[in-house]
């Protein structure tokens, strides 16, 4: 994915992590940055992958947007648990 900041379009360096955190970028969620900072090593960057940028959080933004959509046309909408 393609990133842009105040100089443009650049590609994004960062690695999403499970456990390996062998990569030279590597993007934590913040309850786990303690423990990405004290294994990182020399040179390797860390970054901070916050709720609002998460694939659940934008799930959850598109499941309310249909929501929103079928309240508005007069329909009712149940979410599965």
């Amino acid at each position: 994915m393609k990133l842009l900041d105040r100089d443009g379009l650049k590609a994004d360096a960062y690695v999403r992590t499970g456990e390996d955190w062998s990569a030279p970028a590597i993007l934590v969620p913040v309850e786990r940055l303690g423990e990405a900072l004290a294994a990182r090593r020399h040179g390797q960057r860390v970054g901070v992958e916050l709720p609002n940028s998460s694939p659940a959080a934008w799930e959850k933004v598109h499941w309310n947007t249909i929501r929103n959509l079928l309240e508005g046309l007069g329909q009712t909408y149940e979410a599965e648990e």
